[in-house]
Protein backbone atom coordinates (compact mmCIF):
# COMPACT_ATOMS: atom_id res chain seq x y z
CA UNK A 1 0.00 0.00 0.00
CA UNK A 2 1.34 3.42 -0.96
CA UNK A 3 0.51 4.91 2.43
CA UNK A 4 2.56 2.26 4.21
CA UNK A 5 5.52 2.84 1.91
CA UNK A 6 5.44 6.61 2.48
CA UNK A 7 5.23 6.17 6.27
CA UNK A 8 8.01 3.56 6.21
CA UNK A 9 10.34 5.83 4.22
CA UNK A 10 9.74 8.75 6.61
CA UNK A 11 10.18 6.49 9.66
CA UNK A 12 13.45 5.10 8.32
CA UNK A 13 14.73 8.63 7.64
CA UNK A 14 13.82 9.65 11.18
CA UNK A 15 15.57 6.57 12.57
CA UNK A 16 18.71 7.41 10.59
CA UNK A 17 18.68 11.01 11.86
CA UNK A 18 18.20 9.88 15.47
CA UNK A 19 20.90 7.20 15.16
CA UNK A 20 23.34 9.77 13.81
CA UNK A 21 22.53 12.15 16.66
CA UNK A 22 23.07 9.31 19.16
CA UNK A 23 26.43 8.51 17.58
CA UNK A 24 27.51 12.17 17.60
CA UNK A 25 26.42 12.50 21.23
CA UNK A 26 28.41 9.42 22.29
CA UNK A 27 31.47 10.63 20.39
CA UNK A 28 31.27 14.10 21.94
CA UNK A 29 30.95 12.65 25.43
CA UNK A 30 33.94 10.37 24.83
CA UNK A 31 35.88 13.33 23.49
CA UNK A 32 35.31 15.60 26.49
CA UNK A 33 36.12 12.72 28.85
CA UNK A 34 39.38 12.01 26.99
CA UNK A 35 40.21 15.71 26.86
CA UNK A 36 39.59 15.93 30.59
CA UNK A 37 42.06 13.11 31.22
CA UNK A 38 44.57 14.67 28.83
CA UNK A 39 44.22 18.12 30.40
CA UNK A 40 44.69 16.71 33.90
CA UNK A 41 47.72 14.71 32.78
CA UNK A 42 49.25 17.75 31.09
CA UNK A 43 48.68 20.05 34.08
CA UNK A 44 50.03 17.42 36.44
CA UNK A 45 53.17 17.29 34.31
CA UNK A 46 53.43 21.08 34.50
CA UNK A 47 53.00 20.87 38.27
CA UNK A 48 55.72 18.24 38.54
CA UNK A 49 58.04 20.26 36.30
CA UNK A 50 57.50 23.45 38.32
CA UNK A 51 57.91 21.80 41.70
CA UNK A 52 60.92 19.76 40.55
CA UNK A 53 62.53 22.87 39.10
CA UNK A 54 61.92 24.88 42.26
CA UNK A 55 63.15 22.04 44.45
CA UNK A 56 66.30 21.73 42.37
CA UNK A 57 66.99 25.47 42.35
CA UNK A 58 66.28 25.70 46.06
CA UNK A 59 68.73 22.86 46.65
CA UNK A 60 71.38 24.66 44.61
CA UNK A 61 70.91 27.90 46.58
CA UNK A 62 70.98 26.05 49.88
CA UNK A 63 74.06 24.12 48.83
CA UNK A 64 75.84 27.34 47.92
CA UNK A 65 75.21 28.73 51.42
CA UNK A 66 76.20 25.48 53.08
CA UNK A 67 79.38 25.33 51.01
CA UNK A 68 80.16 28.96 51.79
CA UNK A 69 79.68 28.33 55.51
CA UNK A 70 82.04 25.38 55.37
CA UNK A 71 84.61 27.30 53.31
CA UNK A 72 84.60 30.33 55.62
CA UNK A 73 84.86 28.28 58.77
CA UNK A 74 87.59 26.15 57.21
CA UNK A 75 89.52 29.26 56.23
CA UNK A 76 89.13 30.75 59.69
CA UNK A 77 90.17 27.48 61.29
CA UNK A 78 93.23 27.44 59.04
CA UNK A 79 94.10 30.97 60.08
CA UNK A 80 93.64 30.03 63.73
CA UNK A 81 95.87 27.00 63.29
CA UNK A 82 98.52 29.17 61.62
CA UNK A 83 98.20 31.68 64.43
CA UNK A 84 98.95 29.05 67.07
CA UNK A 85 102.05 28.03 65.11
CA UNK A 86 103.60 31.48 65.53
CA UNK A 87 105.63 32.66 68.44
CA UNK A 88 103.98 35.47 70.24
CA UNK A 89 100.69 34.58 68.62
CA UNK A 90 98.70 36.54 71.15
CA UNK A 91 100.04 39.77 69.67
CA UNK A 92 99.20 38.62 66.13
CA UNK A 93 95.48 38.12 66.50
CA UNK A 94 94.35 41.29 64.70
CA UNK A 95 94.55 39.93 61.11
CA UNK A 96 92.39 36.95 62.11
CA UNK A 97 90.01 39.22 63.92
CA UNK A 98 89.75 41.42 60.84
CA UNK A 99 89.24 38.40 58.61
CA UNK A 100 86.45 37.13 60.85
CA UNK A 101 84.64 40.42 60.45
CA UNK A 102 85.17 40.42 56.68
CA UNK A 103 84.00 36.85 56.20
CA UNK A 104 81.06 37.31 58.55
CA UNK A 105 79.94 40.19 56.36
CA UNK A 106 80.47 38.02 53.28
CA UNK A 107 78.30 35.34 54.82
CA UNK A 108 75.54 37.80 55.75
CA UNK A 109 75.55 39.23 52.24
CA UNK A 110 75.41 35.73 50.82
CA UNK A 111 72.44 34.96 53.07
CA UNK A 112 70.65 38.07 51.85
CA UNK A 113 71.47 37.24 48.24
CA UNK A 114 70.30 33.65 48.71
CA UNK A 115 66.98 34.85 50.12
CA UNK A 116 66.61 37.31 47.25
CA UNK A 117 67.49 34.64 44.69
CA UNK A 118 65.05 32.25 46.28
CA UNK A 119 62.29 34.88 46.23
CA UNK A 120 62.95 35.63 42.55
CA UNK A 121 63.10 31.94 41.69
CA UNK A 122 59.89 31.19 43.59
CA UNK A 123 58.13 34.16 42.03
CA UNK A 124 59.30 33.10 38.57
CA UNK A 125 58.14 29.53 39.16
CA UNK A 126 54.77 30.79 40.37
CA UNK A 127 54.43 32.98 37.28
CA UNK A 128 55.07 29.98 35.03
CA UNK A 129 52.60 27.89 37.01
CA UNK A 130 49.94 30.60 37.02
CA UNK A 131 50.24 31.08 33.27
CA UNK A 132 50.28 27.38 32.41
CA UNK A 133 47.44 26.48 34.79
CA UNK A 134 45.31 29.40 33.61
CA UNK A 135 45.85 28.34 29.99
CA UNK A 136 44.93 24.74 30.83
CA UNK A 137 41.79 25.87 32.64
CA UNK A 138 40.74 28.14 29.78
CA UNK A 139 41.56 25.46 27.20
CA UNK A 140 39.37 22.86 28.85
CA UNK A 141 36.55 25.36 29.33
CA UNK A 142 36.84 26.05 25.59
CA UNK A 143 36.65 22.31 24.87
CA UNK A 144 33.40 22.02 26.83
CA UNK A 145 31.92 25.11 25.18
CA UNK A 146 32.96 23.95 21.70
CA UNK A 147 31.50 20.49 22.20
CA UNK A 148 28.22 22.00 23.35
CA UNK A 149 28.21 24.04 20.14
CA UNK A 150 29.07 20.92 18.14
CA UNK A 151 26.17 19.07 19.71
CA UNK A 152 23.79 21.91 18.94
CA UNK A 153 24.98 21.83 15.34
CA UNK A 154 24.44 18.06 15.18
CA UNK A 155 21.01 18.51 16.75
CA UNK A 156 20.07 21.04 14.10
CA UNK A 157 21.29 18.70 11.35
CA UNK A 158 19.17 15.86 12.74
CA UNK A 159 16.14 18.10 13.12
CA UNK A 160 16.57 19.39 9.57
CA UNK A 161 16.86 15.82 8.24
CA UNK A 162 13.64 14.81 9.97
CA UNK A 163 11.86 17.99 8.85
CA UNK A 164 12.89 17.29 5.26
CA UNK A 165 11.76 13.67 5.51
CA UNK A 166 8.42 14.74 7.00
CA UNK A 167 7.91 17.40 4.34
CA UNK A 168 8.65 14.89 1.58
CA UNK A 169 6.29 12.37 3.13
CA UNK A 170 3.54 14.99 3.27
CA UNK A 171 4.14 16.00 -0.34
CA UNK A 172 4.15 12.36 -1.47
CA UNK A 173 1.05 11.59 0.56
CA UNK A 174 -0.97 14.54 -0.74
CA UNK A 175 0.08 13.67 -4.28
CA UNK A 176 -1.09 10.09 -3.75
CA UNK A 177 -4.29 11.37 -2.11
CA UNK A 178 -5.04 13.71 -5.01
CA UNK A 179 -4.44 10.91 -7.49
CA UNK A 180 -6.75 8.62 -5.52
CA UNK A 181 -9.45 11.27 -5.23
CA UNK A 182 -9.19 11.97 -8.95
CA UNK A 183 -9.59 8.28 -9.73
CA UNK A 184 -12.58 8.00 -7.40
CA UNK A 185 -14.16 11.08 -8.96
CA UNK A 186 -13.64 9.56 -12.40
CA UNK A 187 -15.16 6.28 -11.20
CA UNK A 188 -18.17 8.12 -9.81
CA UNK A 189 -18.61 10.06 -13.01
CA UNK A 190 -18.47 6.89 -15.12
CA UNK A 191 -20.81 5.03 -12.79
CA UNK A 192 -23.35 7.82 -12.68
CA UNK A 193 -23.19 8.27 -16.45
CA UNK A 194 -23.72 4.55 -16.97
CA UNK A 195 -26.78 4.60 -14.70
CA UNK A 196 -28.07 7.69 -16.47
CA UNK A 197 -27.68 6.11 -19.91
CA UNK A 198 -29.32 2.89 -18.78
CA UNK A 199 -32.14 4.77 -17.10
CA UNK A 200 -32.75 6.94 -20.16
CA UNK A 201 -32.78 3.90 -22.42
CA UNK A 202 -35.24 2.08 -20.21
CA UNK A 203 -37.36 5.20 -19.85
CA UNK A 204 -37.48 5.48 -23.62
CA UNK A 205 -38.62 1.84 -23.83
CA UNK A 206 -41.34 2.45 -21.25
CA UNK A 207 -42.80 5.24 -23.39
CA UNK A 208 -43.66 2.63 -25.99
CA UNK A 209 -46.03 0.76 -23.67
CA UNK A 210 -49.59 1.46 -24.89
CA UNK A 211 -51.23 0.55 -21.64
CA UNK A 212 -50.97 3.85 -19.78
CA UNK A 213 -51.49 2.27 -16.41
CA UNK A 214 -48.80 -0.31 -17.05
CA UNK A 215 -46.58 2.43 -18.47
CA UNK A 216 -47.03 4.50 -15.35
CA UNK A 217 -46.36 1.66 -12.93
CA UNK A 218 -43.36 0.54 -14.93
CA UNK A 219 -41.92 4.07 -14.90
CA UNK A 220 -42.51 4.34 -11.18
CA UNK A 221 -40.72 1.03 -10.67
CA UNK A 222 -37.86 2.20 -12.91
CA UNK A 223 -37.58 5.46 -11.01
CA UNK A 224 -37.49 3.58 -7.73
CA UNK A 225 -34.77 1.30 -9.10
CA UNK A 226 -32.82 4.34 -10.24
CA UNK A 227 -33.15 5.98 -6.84
CA UNK A 228 -32.16 2.74 -5.10
CA UNK A 229 -29.07 2.41 -7.32
CA UNK A 230 -28.19 6.05 -6.67
CA UNK A 231 -28.56 5.46 -2.92
CA UNK A 232 -26.37 2.39 -3.09
CA UNK A 233 -23.74 4.39 -4.97
CA UNK A 234 -23.95 7.22 -2.44
CA UNK A 235 -23.52 4.73 0.38
CA UNK A 236 -20.51 3.24 -1.32
CA UNK A 237 -19.08 6.70 -1.90
CA UNK A 238 -19.56 7.49 1.79
CA UNK A 239 -17.88 4.21 2.69
CA UNK A 240 -14.91 5.05 0.48
CA UNK A 241 -14.74 8.53 1.98
CA UNK A 242 -14.68 7.04 5.49
CA UNK A 243 -11.87 4.70 4.46
CA UNK A 244 -9.98 7.65 3.01
CA UNK A 245 -10.44 9.59 6.24
CA UNK A 246 -9.20 6.61 8.26
CA UNK A 247 -6.12 6.38 6.05
CA UNK A 248 -5.55 10.12 6.41
CA UNK A 249 -5.80 9.78 10.18
CA UNK A 250 -3.29 6.93 10.13
CA UNK A 251 -0.86 9.09 8.16
CA UNK A 252 -1.38 12.03 10.53
CA UNK A 253 -0.94 9.77 13.57
CA UNK A 254 2.24 8.27 12.12
CA UNK A 255 3.64 11.76 11.44
CA UNK A 256 2.77 12.89 14.97
CA UNK A 257 4.28 9.72 16.45
CA UNK A 258 7.55 10.17 14.55
CA UNK A 259 7.70 13.88 15.41
CA UNK A 260 7.22 13.03 19.08
CA UNK A 261 9.81 10.28 18.81
CA UNK A 262 12.31 12.71 17.29
CA UNK A 263 11.59 15.37 19.92
CA UNK A 264 12.02 12.80 22.71
CA UNK A 265 15.34 11.66 21.24
CA UNK A 266 16.53 15.26 20.93
CA UNK A 267 15.57 15.98 24.53
CA UNK A 268 17.18 12.78 25.81
CA UNK A 269 20.46 13.31 23.96
CA UNK A 270 20.64 16.97 24.92
CA UNK A 271 20.15 16.03 28.58
CA UNK A 272 22.82 13.33 28.20
CA UNK A 273 25.26 15.80 26.64
CA UNK A 274 24.51 18.49 29.24
CA UNK A 275 24.97 15.99 32.06
CA UNK A 276 28.32 14.87 30.66
CA UNK A 277 29.51 18.46 30.26
CA UNK A 278 28.41 19.29 33.80
CA UNK A 279 30.02 16.14 35.23
CA UNK A 280 33.33 16.57 33.41
CA UNK A 281 33.36 20.29 34.19
CA UNK A 282 32.82 19.54 37.88
CA UNK A 283 35.58 16.93 37.85
CA UNK A 284 37.94 19.39 36.22
CA UNK A 285 37.03 22.18 38.67
CA UNK A 286 37.64 19.88 41.62
CA UNK A 287 40.97 18.71 40.19
CA UNK A 288 42.00 22.27 39.33
CA UNK A 289 41.14 23.51 42.81
CA UNK A 290 43.12 20.67 44.37
CA UNK A 291 46.23 21.04 42.24
CA UNK A 292 46.37 24.84 42.50
CA UNK A 293 45.91 24.48 46.26
CA UNK A 294 48.70 21.91 46.30
CA UNK A 295 50.99 24.31 44.47
CA UNK A 296 50.22 27.14 46.89
CA UNK A 297 50.94 24.77 49.81
CA UNK A 298 54.14 23.57 48.14
CA UNK A 299 55.44 27.12 47.73
CA UNK A 300 54.56 28.04 51.30
CA UNK A 301 56.22 24.90 52.70
CA UNK A 302 59.20 25.42 50.41
CA UNK A 303 59.66 28.96 51.67
CA UNK A 304 59.32 27.82 55.28
CA UNK A 305 61.82 25.01 54.72
CA UNK A 306 64.28 27.27 52.93
CA UNK A 307 64.06 29.99 55.56
CA UNK A 308 64.48 27.41 58.30
CA UNK A 309 67.60 25.94 56.71
CA UNK A 310 69.14 29.36 56.17
CA UNK A 311 68.41 30.24 59.77
CA UNK A 312 69.83 26.92 61.04
CA UNK A 313 72.99 27.35 59.01
CA UNK A 314 73.25 30.92 60.25
CA UNK A 315 73.15 29.65 63.81
CA UNK A 316 75.79 27.01 63.02
CA UNK A 317 77.92 29.58 61.23
CA UNK A 318 77.91 31.90 64.19
CA UNK A 319 78.54 29.02 66.55
CA UNK A 320 81.57 28.10 64.46
CA UNK A 321 82.78 31.68 64.39
CA UNK A 322 82.26 31.85 68.15
CA UNK A 323 84.47 28.81 68.59
CA UNK A 324 87.15 30.41 66.42
CA UNK A 325 86.97 33.56 68.54
CA UNK A 326 87.28 31.54 71.73
CA UNK A 327 90.34 29.84 70.25
CA UNK A 328 91.87 33.23 69.60
CA UNK A 329 91.79 33.94 73.30
CA UNK A 330 93.21 30.58 74.32
CA UNK A 331 90.00 28.84 75.18
CA UNK A 332 90.59 25.90 72.87
CA UNK A 333 92.48 25.59 69.66
CA UNK A 334 90.00 23.50 67.79
CA UNK A 335 86.39 24.44 67.03
CA UNK A 336 83.78 21.80 66.32
CA UNK A 337 81.54 23.11 63.64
Amino acid sequence: MQKDMIVAVATNSNTAAIDELCLVTDNLINYIENENDAAMTMLTEVYDACTDSQTGQRGAIEQSIEDLKAEILAELQGLLDALYAKKGWRSSRMPLWQRIRELTEVYHQAEEQAQADFAVMQSSTKAVWDEESAEADAAYAAVLAQKEEDWQAASEVAAAAWAAALAKAQVDWYAALEASEAKIAEYIQVKERALEVKYNALSETVTHIYDFHLQHTTQVTLDAARDEAAAECAARYAELDAVAQDIQQCVSDAAAEQSSRHADAQEEKEAQCDAAVEEQGALWDLYFEDITGDFTTFQAENLTGFSGKIADWGVKFHEGVGLIKRGMFGYGRYSHW
